[in-house]
């Protein structure tokens, strides 16, 4: 069974890959690497930095 934020992650990266398919989507979020793609934060637009979650890597490296 996976994680919860496993099956998040999953919905985020679709619909990064496939803004059509949603157009709907709610929340609005910043994509952030502060060391040129070898670490990837994702945070809520206008929310504060503290409330950056770290991707992982292959997640956001994923090209299917």
């Amino acid at each position: 069974m996976s994680e919860p934020i496993d099956e998040e992650m999953d919905i985020m990266m679709n619909k990064i890959k496939n803004p059509n398919a949603w157009p709907d989507w709610g929340k609005k979020y910043i994509y952030e690497s502060p060391d040129g793609g070898q670490t990837v934060y994702q945070r809520e637009f206008g929310a504060d930095h503290s409330t950056r979650v770290q991707i992982k890597p292959e997640e956001a490296n994923r090209n299917d």
